[in-house]
């Protein structure tokens, strides 16, 4: 379990929102689940003493998506979700 689950890690309350803007973007772009694209995206929302947590955070958040919690990421419609696995299980 990540601590922003827990609510015990003030980085991710802090940068709650910044984190949700950068998992959101990556599945609006059809963007890989990689470091790089989340971390062109959190350097611009977190200050460099705190970049490199909410670049993970953002990274786990990414990679434990599912129906059930995709909705924090205020996708217009779930069909976003379903296109953004479809991308990820056959790239261009």
């Amino acid at each position: 379990m990540v601590a922003c689950e827990t609510g015990a890690d003030p980085v991710c309350l802090y940068y709650r929102e910044a984190i949700i803007a950068v998992v959101a973007e990556i599945l609006r772009g059809m963007q890989f689940q990689d470091e790089a694209a989340v971390r062109a995206m959190a350097v611009t929302l977190a200050s460099r003493d705190d970049g490199e947590r909410v670049v993970a955070l953002a990274l786990y958040d990414l990679r434990n998506l599912f129906e059930g919690n995709v909705s924090r990421y205020r996708l217009l419609h779930p069909q976003q979700f379903r296109r953004y696995l479809t991308f990820m299980a056959n790239p261009l």
